[in-house]
């Protein structure tokens, strides 16, 4: 990686499925690991550790101090978000879409945002993405152009949760250091 990004700047880096062993969250640590080596800043927000309650108090006057805290941390600190979304029933989780629900749109607006997107099937979550992506645009939000789809993650990975394909890996560290200079 070229040693002119701007390290001053924190990227989180979100896995977007709170689903126990997930493949996203393997992916997720991938781009930090890769992140860490090259001295870019960044830190993980996995989706699984989101309080207990959330999916009963994500409404704004129901929060939790931890949720609005990991809020303050992850999202509202920080310029940059690095998404991994599976593919859930054609697009992406409920949950990721009530985790930004549950954020006041003046704490996203102006962001940049990446998105990786995986999938069993062939298609590597593009349709996932490109909701996202839309939503997104109508929250002012920049979207970095150019989206990863991961396809076929069941057989780019052992049982244990690394990733073995070396095409898939160099694909993964050239779009994380797009998305450090963006």
């Amino acid at each position: 990686m070229n040693n002119n990004l701007d390290s001053l700047t924190m990227i989180t880096i979100l896995s977007g499925t709170n689903r126990a062993n997930n493949k996203s969250v393997k992916i997720a640590e991938l781009y930090l690991g890769h992140y860490a080596d090259n001295g870019v800043a960044a830190q993980l927000l996995d989706l699984q550790n989101l309080p207990a309650d959330f999916s009963f108090t994500w409404m704004k006057d129901k929060q939790s101090t931890d949720f609005q805290n990991q809020v303050e941390k992850y999202v509202r600190n920080v310029d940059k978000i690095l998404m991994v979304v599976p593919e859930y029933q054609g697009t992406f989780p409920g949950i990721l879409k009530m985790f930004f629900d549950a954020i006041q749109p003046k704490d996203l607006a102006g962001k940049k945002v990446a998105l990786t997107g995986s999938a069993a099937g062939i298609g590597g979550n593009l349709r996932g993405m490109d909701h996202l992506a839309s939503t997104f645009h109508y929250l002012g939000i920049h979207v970095y152009p150019s989206l990863l789809p991961i396809s076929k993650i069941n057989d780019l990975m052992t049982p244990e949760g690394v990733l073995h394909d070396e095409a898939t890996l160099k694909s993964i560290r050239d779009h994380a250091d797009g998305f450090a200079r963006y």
